[in-house]
């Protein structure tokens, strides 16, 4: 596995077991807790690494792992381009595009790959493992704490609605939207958010400014951090 420290053949023509990925280390002397964060869509891990060296410094004992998605052509537009899971349909955003649900499930045992290996680093404490993700990364990520043991999950500016919650979610979710998303309206999720612990709703579309990507993700560490810390309290938000 390629580990770059501070993707990848098709998808639908073999399994994706392996992913590329950052890792910003704890910069206190401990790891306490580790956050896996998947970017979003025809992103690259890297436009994710200042927010989180940013983040290092101030969540000192936190490992930061920024797995890299494969590149895919996806079947309804012919584009290649890094995705967590293709697309069956373009409906140009007029409404939610069919999920290609084999490229959803390879990504998913990809991410179990490297959630084990996290888990294992903080000897076996799963609860202290999160998963999170931007955009079409936090649809990924939501999909897969409903397969894994985590702690947690944070997303940002997602989900789609078409990745329901086929299993129960059994960790809490805190979920950041914008009220005048274009790519995926507040309206697809709605049904979704009702399962979600913390539901925050910001002015604006789909593209945040870095200061409140930051302060939500800061936000959210310090919500598990004291649920760790303190189970019997539950999640306080």
């Amino acid at each position: 596995m390629m580990e770059t420290s501070h993707g990848c053949a098709p998808v639908f023509q073999a399994p994706a077991t392996d992913l590329e990925k950052l890792i910003v280390h704890p910069t206190a002397a401990h790891h306490e807790r580790t956050l896996i964060f998947l970017h979003g869509y025809h992103m690259e891990a890297a436009d994710l690494l200042d927010l989180f060296l940013a983040l290092s410094r101030v969540h000192k004992a936190w490992r930061f792992v920024l797995p890299q998605a494969p590149k895919m052509r996806v079947t309804a537009t012919g584009d290649e381009c890094a995705s967590w899971f293709g697309d069956l349909t373009d409906y140009q955003g007029a409404s939610e595009d069919a999920i290609d649900v084999f490229s959803l499930r390879v990504q998913r045992e990809s991410l179990r790959q490297i959630l084990h290996a996290e888990v294992s680093l903080l000897e076996g404490r799963s609860s202290h493992v999160y998963l999170g993700g931007l955009s079409q990364g936090g649809t990924m990520a939501l999909d897969a704490a409903t397969y894994m043991q985590v702690g947690g999950v944070v997303t940002l500016l997602s989900p789609r609605s078409s990745a329901s919650l086929s299993r129960p979610l059994s960790c809490p979710w805190l979920a950041l939207m914008s009220q005048d998303d274009e790519v995926f309206p507040l309206s697809w999720a709605r049904n979704l958010l009702v399962g979600a612990c913390s539901v925050t709703i910001v002015p604006g579309t789909h593209w945040l400014e870095d200061d409140e990507e930051r302060s939500f993700l800061r936000s959210s560490l310090e919500k598990f951090e004291a649920m760790v810390k303190n189970p019997d309290a539950g999640l306080q938000v």
